[in-house]
């Protein structure tokens, strides 16, 4: 099984999901992730073998091991581990779902419905929240930022 635990916001989870479900695909096993809203193929069901026992736990742009640091082959990629893997990472390497490409398009991360047309004249600025304050500047109790902690 292939458990995604989804972190920051929509983009990276949109990474993520593209991730987890190669990797399901992959290894043939089931896929165990929250569905976005407004994305309907993150609402199919990814059947599948489920390992259940000990389990790995993946983090990175490049997958590591989050317990040992130890940077993943890329054979291990296309390898079955024999057990439970937890995503806890960005995932944000091209080359690791660049052959499911369409699926992504077409199917998985599809936006329903169609998008509004917006008049010439507009444009947009986007802000993210790290380029406002840091997670320094964040609060125990009310931040998201990384706290170092695998959650494995």
């Amino acid at each position: 099984m292939i458990l995604l635990h989804r972190r920051d916001r929509l983009g990276n989870w949109l990474f993520e999901y593209a991730f987890a479900r190669v990797l399901a695909g992959w290894f043939g096993y089931r896929l165990a992730a929250l569905p976005m809203p407004g994305f309907p193929g993150t609402f199919a069901e990814v059947r599948g073998e489920e390992v259940f026992g000990p389990g790995a736990c993946w983090q990175g742009n490049w997958p590591f091991d989050a317990h040992s640091g130890r940077r993943l082959a890329r054979e291990e990629l296309f390898q079955a581990p024999g057990q439970r893997v937890t995503l806890l990472g960005l995932f944000q390497r091209r080359e690791l779902f660049a052959d499911a490409r369409a699926e992504m398009r077409e199917d998985w991360l599809r936006v329903e419905g169609a998008l509004p047309v917006r008049a010439n004249g507009d444009f947009a600025i986007c802000l993210r929240l790290g380029d406002v304050y840091s997670t320094a500047d964040r609060t125990e109790d009310g931040g998201r930022g990384r706290s170092g902690r695998t959650g494995c």
